[in-house]
């Protein structure tokens, strides 16, 4: 993850009533954001019981969310490991010959083909996300949520971050830096 994303997200996990955000020492080209985006999102929003099914070189194109199977009920139980290797692979397999099967000019044949077209479109008029499907099996990836783990390091380092923080304001660098240990080690 690169400092900008790190920047961003600690903007975005700041706490309720902290100071305002601070202008980015270090600037987003543009070409990033939808990566920023994408790593945000994973760190905020999707826990360690989702899989994020994804395209390599465009992480906005989010093909599909998993819910993997849990050892139990609710939230907090555990992920059935053995069970959720089972479902992304299932679920990868299957997203795989669809899109292959797209990337042809073929059409919708069900409402999850449509599904897989609609995401494509937002790369491009109806030509162009032809193209872009051509391959796209190739550029598949799943990435495991890590929200939770996020969220209880966040509690976890609240006592020492402000002392952190401080520090390095003290040795003239950016307060988010303090921050890096604590992301990398997602």
């Amino acid at each position: 993850m690169n400092l900008a994303a790190l920047w961003l997200l600690a903007q975005l996990a700041a706490p309720l009533g902290a100071l305002p955000p601070e202008p980015s020492p270090f600037p987003i080209p543009a070409a990033l954001l939808p990566a920023v985006d994408f790593w945000t999102d994973l760190f905020l929003h999707h826990g360690h019981g989702e899989v994020v099914l994804h395209d390599r070189d465009h992480p906005q194109v989010v093909w599909r969310v998993l819910q993997l199977p849990r050892r139990g009920v609710g939230a907090r139980a555990p992920v059935d490991e053995k069970a959720a290797a089972v479902v992304v692979r299932t679920h990868t397999d299957e997203l795989r010959r669809r899109l292959q099967r797209l990337a042809t000019g073929a059409m919708a044949a069900d409402a999850a083909d449509a599904v897989l077209l609609q995401a494509a479109t937002g790369m491009g008029s109806a030509p162009a996300s032809a193209a872009f499907l051509v391959g796209a099996e190739g550029r598949l990836r799943s990435q495991r949520g890590v929200a939770d783990d996020f969220a209880a390091g966040r509690r976890r380092a609240a006592l020492i971050l402000p002392s952190m923080r401080r520090i390095f304001i003290r040795a003239g660098l950016p307060a988010d830096l303090a921050l890096l240990p604590f992301v990398e080690s997602m």
